[in-house]
């Protein structure tokens, strides 16, 4: 009998006269240990419920103001180390922007490299302002 006769045999048998899969093998229970048990740790206030998706409450991120402009470009000029730089324009009001510049080896680290600028740039002014 070909492979494929048993595959057709197997199909068109029902299923309840089908084998059953083998049962797992049974693993010996580990050794007692002689420490005591630990104590179960006390979840944080905020943690998730057990079994939810959920790890961890996020940090507040607040988004760039309208009208930012983010500008890229790679330079392969080296053929083994190619570059990206970029800068990421942000307007403060009608006349005044600020402008972030960075370069990295991979475009997502470009892109955090400038956010983690303007990020920066935003704590030391909420640092001014909360100093008299």
């Amino acid at each position: 009998m070909t492979n494929l006769e048993r595959m057709r045999a197997a199909a068109a048998r029902p299923k309840s006269s089908r084998p059953s899969p083998r049962p797992a093998a049974k693993q010996p229970k580990p050794a007692a240990s002689p420490h005591p048990p630990k104590a179960p740790a006390t979840p944080p206030a905020n943690a998730s419920p057990p079994g939810s998706l959920a790890k961890r409450p996020r940090q507040r991120v607040p988004r760039l103001p309208h009208g930012a402009q983010l500008s890229m470009s790679y330079s392969a000029a080296d053929e083994v180390n190619g570059e990206w730089s970029g800068s990421l324009t942000v307007p403060v009001d009608e006349q005044e922007a600020l402008d972030f510049q960075g370069r990295a080896m991979t475009l997502f680290g470009l892109c955090i490299a400038l956010d983690r600028y303007f990020r920066r740039h935003l704590s030391e002014q909420a640092a001014k302002e909360a100093t008299p």
